[in-house]
């Protein structure tokens, strides 16, 4: 049986022949199981897109800084780092775009930001214990001069020492006692217990002295 098949075969027309062979290349393919579906496979082009950094420009009442990231990348990166740079928590820190606060879970990318725009930072107003900045700030040191009749003396203090120290250096060195001096400074007479930020004072800032009559 199978030598006449294949004689039958053999004595096929060329035509013929052609038309068994794609009959059974035709059965081959529908037996194939078929290619899955990927949904929401992103492109090439769209991860090229994602992975593509920016320059975003955060603006404070004292200047701007520029930070380059990622457009996937959640802000919270960039917001932790800002905040390290100028020395305060993140959570001190409130960031806007276009007047709307930003969430730090979302990236530049959800918000179409683009190269050079720009984020606003906000302060939040703190109760208690100051942030680090205001205690970097206090511990700055000033020169005031002191202005007495005879002599003025240049002093390098901290901003948040109190003047009681400072008033008995200078009462020791034009030996006398210091409850013997009344310093002013703007035509007020100066608590020994406050200190220059207290009163504002900023550098070469004078000092009058006078003395007691007794």
């Amino acid at each position: 049986m199978m030598r006449l098949k294949k004689q039958e075969v053999e004595k096929l027309p060329d035509d013929a022949f052609e038309k068994v062979v794609e009959t059974v290349k035709k059965d081959m393919a529908a037996k194939k199981p078929p290619e899955p579906i990927v949904l929401d496979d992103p492109t090439e082009s769209e991860t090229k897109k994602s992975k593509e950094k920016i320059c975003i420009m955060v603006q404070e009442k004292d200047g701007r800084q520029q930070f380059r990231v990622c457009k996937d990348e959640k802000f919270d990166k960039l917001f932790k780092a800002y905040a390290k740079k100028v020395q305060v928590s993140p959570s001190d820190l409130t960031f806007v775009f276009d007047g709307d606060k930003i969430n730090p879970a979302s990236t530049p990318q959800d918000l179409d930001l683009e190269d050079e725009d720009m984020i606003e930072v906000h302060h939040k107003p703190t109760l208690g214990k100051p942030a680090e900045a205001y205690v970097k700030k206090s511990r700055e040191k000033i020169l005031i001069m002191i202005q007495d009749k005879d002599v003025k003396l240049q002093f390098r203090v901290y901003k948040d020492e109190k003047f009681d120290k400072l008033f008995k250096v200078y009462a020791k060195k034009v030996q006398l006692k210091p409850s013997d001096l009344i310093f002013i400074f703007d035509g007020d007479k100066i608590n020994s217990a406050s200190t220059p930020q207290d009163l504002d004072l900023e550098n070469d800032d004078m000092i009058e002295v006078r003395h007691k009559s007794h």
